[in-house]
């Protein structure tokens, strides 16, 4: 990792990723970085949040339909991020560096992680903990929203659409902005 990107590390995570793991949500979008976390510590980072409403998105930046449905999910988001929902992204690519180039510049309302050094299954098993059925759902991009008592309202994968997202959060009584 070159010196600016753990200078830009360093400062996300002293405030926008700093409040999600106190799970707050972070007051303004920032320039992401790319954390490394471990199939467990992804589903802690899911659980941590219990008491808040949960968007979780797992993608590839190699998937056509994770690259297309990103920034609508990240519009998403921004829109209900005043709505005190909580979003988490995972990305499973093996390599820090393919997820930092697809990311960019964007401004996210959002972290995200990359999962890193998993083994095969290894993931499945991490999310059965936060109660994320990645066996039934197998594939990219798969979402899920969890509710404040940490049921899955809805879970989904392919190409589906925020519309769905949507609709689980109206569900449980998130408002559309």
């Amino acid at each position: 990792m070159d010196a600016g990107l753990r200078r830009l590390t360093r400062i996300a995570a002293a405030g926008a990723l700093g409040s999600l793991l106190l799970g707050a949500p972070a007051a303004c979008a920032w320039v992401p970085t790319v954390r490394d976390v471990s199939p467990g510590e992804a589903a802690r980072q899911i659980q941590r949040a219990y008491g808040q409403v949960r968007v979780v998105m797992i993608y590839s930046t190699s998937c056509p339909h994770c690259r297309t449905m990103f920034p609508d999910f990240v519009d998403l988001a921004a829109r209900y991020r005043s709505r005190g929902v909580t979003v988490l992204t995972f990305a499973t690519d093996d390599d820090a560096q393919d997820v930092a180039d697809f990311l960019g510049s964007k401004r996210l309302p959002f972290p995200t992680a990359r999962v890193a050094d998993a083994g095969p299954g290894d993931l499945r098993k991490a999310m059965r903990s936060a109660g994320l059925d990645l066996e039934r759902h197998r594939g990219v991009p798969y979402v899920a929203v969890v509710d404040r008592d940490g049921t899955v309202v809805g879970e989904t994968t392919g190409s589906g659409s925020t519309r769905e997202v949507e609709d689980w959060l109206d569900e449980i009584g998130v408002a559309a902005p």
